[in-house]
């Protein structure tokens, strides 16, 4: 499962807590494992795809408004399936 590409206001942490996530960005691509952090500047497009089962901890400055109404469209998407 993964995020396809996308891009937000708000700078993003993410803390890889268990497993191992492929990310793309700006022509690239990082393998980011258990232990790891990315750090993702605002509105920089990117997307994330797990590689085996994960846990991650994300931060994002300021909130993420459109993780708490719902209407992230990626999220939606993800939700239909």
């Amino acid at each position: 499962m993964g995020a396809g590409p996308h891009f937000h206001p708000n700078e993003q942490i993410t803390w890889i807590t268990k497993g191992s996530v492929k990310v793309l960005s700006q022509g690239k691509e990082f393998i980011v494992k258990s232990g790891e952090v990315l750090i993702i500047p605002p509105n920089v497009p990117h997307e994330f795809h797990a590689l085996e089962d994960t846990i991650d901890i994300d931060f994002f400055t300021p909130v993420r408004e459109d993780w708490l109404n719902n209407s992230a469209s990626y999220i939606q998407n993800l939700q239909k399936k």
